[in-house]
């Protein structure tokens, strides 16, 4: 069975040149374990000051997986060897709870509920 999981990389100086080379290696990773996908990819906007204002803040990478544990962690190694930058998340869905993970220089924290409101269930479901 697959599952969906995001990614999230901030737009930090330098990064936006990058892109192209960090899809091709999170698709190459993932292929060669055979756990998924890179399915599609492209800016997140946020509104960082709340006047309302919308900005370009993160680039999001969209990736279906078969087995999300594997996937996790192969998708954790690549994006620290790219040298994501410090706030770079991955979002998943474990057991009907959206979870994410956040990274930082010294590697990836642990799971924690997602902030992603988008990702919440209604209250009372």
């Amino acid at each position: 069975m697959s599952s969906f999981v995001y990614a999230k990389i901030p737009l930090r100086p330098g990064w936006a040149e990058r892109l192209p080379g960090t899809y091709e290696a999170v698709e190459q990773a993932l292929s060669a374990g055979a756990l998924g996908t890179l399915i599609g990819w492209g800016r997140s906007v946020s509104d960082p000051g709340g006047q309302g204002i919308d900005a370009v803040t993160h680039q999001r990478l969209d990736i279906e997986v078969g087995d999300q544990p594997r996937a996790l962690g192969v998708l954790k190694a690549t994006l620290a060897r790219l040298g994501v930058p410090d706030g770079a998340e991955l979002h998943y869905t474990e057991d009907g709870q959206a979870l994410q993970m956040v990274y930082a220089a010294a590697g990836w924290a642990e799971p924690t509920a997602s902030t992603a409101t988008s990702r919440h269930r209604p209250r009372g479901r």
